[in-house]
Parts: C-alpha cells; sequence; structure tokens
C-alpha cells in the first residue's frame, strides 16, 4: 500500500504541475511553449536583471573614467610643478650670475613663463609669437643696457628691432629655442586634452547608455502591464 503511494506522488505533481503550466503566447521574455512563467515573473525578472545591469554599468564605467581623471590630474599636476620648478630654478641661477642686473629686468623672463603657463593652461598664446617678443624685449634691453651712456627714443629702438633678424644677436638660438619649446608645449597640451577628453567621453557614454536601457526597461514594463 506504502509503495503504491509513493508511486502515486510523482504523478500526482506531474498533473497539477500541466495544470499550472501551459503555453503562454503573450510572454516576451520566457519560452512561449509549456511554461509556467507567469507575466509578473517576468516584471520581476526585468526589474532586477534591470537593476544588476545599471550596477554592472556604472561600476564598469566609473572605473574607466577614474582611470582617466586620476591620470589626466595626475600629469596636468606634475606638469605644473615642473614648470613652476623650472621658472624658480631659472631665477635663482640667473640672480646668482647676473645679480642686481638681471633681478632690475627679470619681468621679462617672468614674462615669457607668464606666457608659457598661459597656453598650457588655455592654449590662448601664440608660442612662436610670444618667444619672438621675448627675445626682442631682450635684445631692446641688453643693447639699452651695454649702451647706457646714451639715451634712444622709441623710433630708434623699433628700428633696432626690425635689425635683429639681419644682425642676429642670440645666432640660432631664439629658432632652435621655439621649435624645442612649441613642441614640447604642444604635445604636453594634446596629451592632456586627450585625457580630459576621455573622461568626459566616458561619461557622455554612461549617461546615453543609462537614458538608452531606462527606455527600453520602462517601455518593457508598460507593455507587461498591458499584457497583466
Amino acid at each position: 500500500m506504502l509503495f503504491h503511494q509513493i508511486k502515486a506522488y510523482p504523478t500526482q505533481t506531474r498533473t497539477a504541475r500541466a495544470a499550472s503550466c501551459w503555453g503562454r503566447d503573450h510572454l516576451r521574455i520566457c519560452d512561449r511553449g509549456l511554461t509556467c512563467c507567469t507575466t509578473d515573473m517576468e516584471h520581476k525578472l526585468s526589474t532586477h536583471s534591470r537593476a544588476e545591469f545599471d550596477r554592472l554599468l556604472r561600476d564598469t564605467i566609473g572605473q574607466v573614467r577614474t582611470i582617466f581623471a586620476a591620470q589626466a590630474q595626475r600629469f596636468d599636476e606634475y606638469f605644473k610643478e615642473l614648470l613652476k620648478t623650472s621658472k624658480k630654478d631659472f631665477h635663482e641661477m640667473f640672480l646668482r650670475t647676473y645679480g642686481l642686473l638681471y633681478d632690475k629686468n627679470s619681468f621679462i623672463f617672468k614674462d615669457m613663463f607668464d606666457d608659457l603657463e598661459k597656453y598650457y593652461l588655455t592654449g590662448g598664446v601664440d608660442l612662436t609669437a610670444a618667444l619672438d617678443n621675448f627675445f626682442d624685449r631682450l635684445y631692446r634691453k641688453m643693447f639699452q643696457v651695454l649702451n647706457s651712456q646714451y639715451t634712444f627714443n622709441e623710433m630708434y629702438m623699433n628700428c633696432i628691432s626690425q635689425k635683429m633678424e639681419e644682425l642676429k644677436p642670440f645666432g640660432d638660438v631664439p629658432k632652435k629655442l621655439t621649435v624645442e619649446v612649441k613642441r614640447s608645449f604642444v604635445a604636453t597640451r594634446t596629451f592632456v586634452q586627450a585625457l580630459a577628453i576621455g573622461r568626459d567621453v566616458v561619461k557622455f557614454i554612461q549617461e546615453v547608455s543609462e537614458l538608452f536601457f531606462m527606455f527600453f526597461f520602462n517601455n518593457l514594463h508598460l507593455d507587461m502591464q498591458k499584457r497583466i
């Protein structure tokens, strides 16, 4: 008797399961054949899937964005510190070498470093023009210092500036320095901008992805509610 009861139980279970499971053509996620899945189950599955997907998306994209942001900030701080140190070392070296003569005219060099820093920060400086202006001012000042027994008017000094290219008082230094400075600063600023743009692109992708999947899942939920 007990044996027959045990054998009958699976049959009853299969019968009950068959009674509760049937084809559901209105389902969108589960198999539309013989299934125990309901629209309510699909709704819960969709909600859970969305939450899990959103979490994974935020975590993954957030990590990439953090890497870009950290690298951009680290390099930016490094280069600013490098520029600051160069300016300080240059000033101290020239002050030891030329003393008061340099100190009285140090604003010329300060302005040059300010132009370099401004270019790095904003890009709103023509490096070639800035360095040409630096060497022109330096040449005029040196000419006045070396000929301090004379007084020169502005017209004469303008004439001196116009002859600078012909006289080449600094040799090829201005040309070579301009090429090296432009190469260094343009590459550096481009690299920092690329890191910053990469960070912003990742942020944009994250926002667009969240909006897209929010729209997708919301439409899916609305459709399920209509079918309940």
